[in-house]
């Protein structure tokens, strides 16, 4: 888009103001569903990032990546983007092993701490954490340049941003053209497993995938935290479950929501 702005000049002297107008480029920046941040990193987190990074973290490309080659075996593929500080993840890699992980996330203290956890685990079992794998940038660069079409077996949002103030609404992750993404990029009947304790979030996540007919409703549960009980809200016709029902571990977010009193939304789409 090219627009015109009249710029007032001053010269050096002073004598005489001269209006020049400047043609400037309006550069199109994509809209982010985080915010870069530096953040601190403790010395043992950057240790850790020193001395574990090489063997876990998949340096950036612009090339399509083979997963069963970097695994160095070949097993179905499950993506989580933005795993936080990667309790879920770690835990799900070790308790399920015949699955291979990739994990996105952009905050180095998160990757940091999910590095320790892999790190122990293989401490214990020189095998263990041979199924995971991070990409420390954007997922939707990651999916869009990195991945194969109808590669991924499910993939997981926990409690991604909320972004609550309306005109933030824009830099929420999911969105009509992020599902046709995923859709492109999941195997048939591949799982989309999505949470969140923001109640308006949760309606426009429920909403966005009724609308795409790439997706049908496998499962929504509401977890009410004032009375501790758990109901099936809906239940498709699909005999497909995800593997992260009824395993998930608690996330940090979520303890946070819990202490707040809201209700947790956990919800499973079917790649139709």
């Amino acid at each position: 888009m090219m627009f015109r702005v009249p710029l007032l000049v001053l010269l050096e002297h002073g004598v005489f103001l001269c209006r020049l107008t400047m043609t400037i480029q309006k550069i199109q920046c994509p809209i982010r569903s985080y915010v870069c941040r530096s953040g601190r990193m403790s010395r043992a987190q950057q240790r850790v990032l020193a001395r574990h990074g090489s063997d876990y973290v998949i340096k950036k490309t612009d090339q399509l990546i083979n997963f069963n080659a970097i695994f160095k075996h070949s097993a179905p593929l499950i993506i989580e983007i933005g795993f936080g500080m990667g309790d879920n993840l770690a835990m799900m890699a070790k308790t399920h092993g015949q699955y291979n992980y990739l994990g996105i996330e952009v905050y180095p203290a998160g990757i940091a701490s999910l590095l320790g956890k892999l790190a122990d685990h293989q401490a214990n079992d020189t095998t263990a954490a041979s199924n995971v794998r991070i990409f420390p940038y954007d997922a939707v660069e990651v999916l869009r340049h990195n991945v194969v079409d109808h590669s991924i077996q499910e993939i997981w949002i926990l409690f991604p941003d909320p972004w609550p103030k309306r005109r933030h609404h824009k830099r929420r992750l999911i969105q009509s053209e992020f599902m046709a993404l995923l859709a492109k990029k999941l195997v048939k009947h591949g799982i989309v497993y999505i949470a969140t304790d923001h109640a308006d979030y949760a309606n426009h996540i429920s909403t966005t995938l009724k609308n795409c007919n790439q997706f049908a409703l496998l499962s929504s549960r509401k977890k009410m935290i004032d009375n501790c009980t758990s109901s099936v809200l809906e239940q498709e016709q699909y005999s497909h479950t995800s593997l992260l029902a009824g395993h998930r571990s608690v996330t940090k977010y979520e303890h946070f929501g819990q202490r707040l009193g809201h209700t947790i939304s956990d919800m499973c789409f079917i790649r139709v």
